[in-house]
């Protein structure tokens, strides 16, 4: 059989967040006998109309990337404009450094809606989709979902259920303990924390609030609490909260080994994030290192699936105390969930599961390809096809008709989606003006 030619792109491609790492490690780990694998990514370029902080380019990727039989090819985007509904990038060689007669796939991973520069590649294209927006492009060939609570969003926009699937993230093998030289670590004491992106946005109050009623509460247990990366807002909480000689802050961190050396320091992981997760790659790697999860409900919560019975989402505040407390006294539920948590990531979540999905996937889309000349027909002469506002809430209306228990999710979800929209709207007029 011959090689099969496949692009990743990715804009900001070789960050540390969540969406980037999981094309990074399918990448490195796809079987170079069946496929040749480039990858294209840029660093972050000025986001038109938003506020949002992007996470720089970490080049320990690029370098992992290039060990495992991986051409990285680097393009360049001066910036994007939010309010265009591609999120157009503006000054940038791409089309100088990609030709997409070289290759027969292409795979990225998106929020779902239409995004440049994938509007305007005539090739099939595999979209990882992490929102559950939808793309009614022709060249969007498979709709990969990244769980099945964004699976149920993607459905809900009127997404065709023949043309998707649902694979998780794939998460790399932990290393060797005895190897590890733990540097995160506080002797004789039960330690608590998580690894999060740097960037206030995500911000959430609980776990620092919980954990400091429970250091006040809990005297005979010595507790600390680590956190790897997080936004300043964290450190101002602790500080409020009197609890800064408690609390320590590392930097963020790309390099895998010294992850696991963070986890392996923890003995409960306390998850907490705004907006919640549409899937939770962090919570899988904490899973892997044998640790209890406790997290809350959000908007998003993609991390419920994840977690199972390893854990627990709470409700609200006093529901993740109980249960916090619970986890910090009882070390046999404790070291009993942690187990559990291990032996589910290491048979569902390792890399070697998704990769080997993915290259069927792959396979099949070239054979589906080669055997049928419609399907070869998916050039995007107009750029893209966007459904319009209408056609999105007749097909969210017949979703919630259908799944009536998901109806309130799917009306905040919608509330939510079109404030954003009328926010950036809102500060284009007003640049304008300026």
């Amino acid at each position: 059989m011959q090689k099969i030619n496949i692009a990743f792109i990715k804009y900001t491609g070789l960050t540390s967040g969540g969406t980037e790492k999981q094309l990074i490690r399918l990448a490195a780990n796809l079987n170079k006998d069946l496929f040749n694998v480039d990858y294209y990514w840029c660093d972050p370029g000025i986001d038109l109309y938003s506020s949002a902080i992007l996470n720089p380019t970490a080049l320990i990727q690029k370098k992992y990337l290039e060990d495992n039989g991986v051409k990285t090819i680097e393009f360049k985007v001066e910036k994007r404009d939010i309010s265009d509904p591609t999120h157009k990038w503006i000054n940038t060689n791409f089309w100088n450094v990609f030709n997409h007669n070289k290759y027969d796939i292409i795979q990225t991973a998106k929020s779902g809606h239409p995004e440049y520069p994938f509007t305007y590649i005539p090739k099939p294209i595999i979209e990882w989709n992490i929102f559950g927006s939808i793309d009614f492009s022709g060249n969007i060939y498979r709709t990969v979902c990244i769980s099945k609570w964004i699976d149920d969003i993607w459905l809900s926009n009127g997404g065709n259920p023949e043309k998707r699937s649902v694979i998780y993230p794939g998460i790399l093998e932990s290393v060797n303990p005895s190897a590890c030289n733990k540097p995160f670590s506080i002797k004789n004491e039960l330690t608590l924390g998580f690894h999060q992106r740097p960037t206030n946005d995500i911000f959430s109050p609980i776990p620092l609030s919980v954990f400091s009623k429970l250091k006040n509460k809990i005297k005979h247990k010595k507790l600390n609490f680590i956190i790897l990366g997080g936004g300043d807002l964290y450190r101002k909480q602790a500080e409020n909260l009197g609890i800064s000689d408690s609390v320590k802050f590392f930097n963020p961190i790309a390099d895998w080994r010294k992850i696991c050396e963070f986890l392996l320091s923890l003995n409960i992981y306390c998850h907490g994030r705004k907006d919640g997760e549409c899937h939770g790659t962090a919570i899988q790697e904490a899973m892997l290192h044998g640790l209890p999860v406790v997290s809350h409900r959000a908007l998003m919560n993609g991390h419920i699936e994840i977690i199972g019975d390893c854990g627990k989402v709470c409700k609200n505040k006093k529901d993740y105390e109980e249960y916090l407390t619970k986890l910090i006294l009882d070390d046999e539920l404790r070291i009993k969930l942690g187990d559990k948590a291990r032996k589910l990531a290491t048979e569902k979540y390792l890399i070697d599961n998704t990769k080997k999905r993915f290259e069927k996937l792959y396979i099949d889309t070239i054979n589906d390809i080669e055997g049928n000349k419609e399907c070869s027909q998916i050039i995007p002469k107009n750029g893209y096809k966007n459904p319009s506002i209408l056609i999105l809430i007749f097909y969210r209306i017949k979703y919630c008709f259908l799944n009536p228990q998901k109806s309130s999710f799917i009306i905040k979800k919608t509330f939510v989606a079109f404030s954003t929209k009328f926010k950036i709207f809102l500060r284009k007029i007003l640049v304008r003006i300026n």
